[in-house]
């Protein structure tokens, strides 16, 4: 009986993640993802174009940085240049955008807005 609920098969390549209703995701090892949508219901207001973004950016592209062999911490990462070093901010997207704005004004760049890939250094 196939599950009921989500599920991602790493133990086959590419890693397939399976998403009833939605659709299926498949990530190479290169870090490239393929999407398939779910047909959707004849009458859905939802586009098969949406399904297909929400495996791309809410599965695939974060599946993606793992393969690539990054972790992934919930925060937002700013840097001043020249980029060489950064900050990640956890917490709140309110308490976050108080600390950036200023960054922003002094010349800080966003990086990545949750999740942030990281390497340990």
């Amino acid at each position: 009986m196939p599950p009921s609920g989500p599920s991602l098969d790493t133990s086959v390549e590419p890693w397939r993640g399976r998403f009833p209703g939605l659709g299926e995701v498949r990530v190479h090892a290169d870090g490239r993802v393929e999407a398939d949508p779910a047909p959707g219901e004849p009458d859905s207001a939802e586009p098969v174009e949406q399904r297909e973004q929400a495996l791309r950016a809410g599965w695939g592209d974060l599946l993606s940085w793992r393969r690539r062999g990054f972790d992934l911490l919930y925060g937002v990462a700013a840097a001043p240049p020249p980029y060489d070093a950064c900050v990640l901010l956890a917490g709140d997207a309110a308490g976050a955008a108080q600390i950036l704005l200023p960054l922003a004004g002094q010349g800080w760049h966003l990086l990545s807005d949750r999740p942030a890939p990281v390497v340990a250094a």
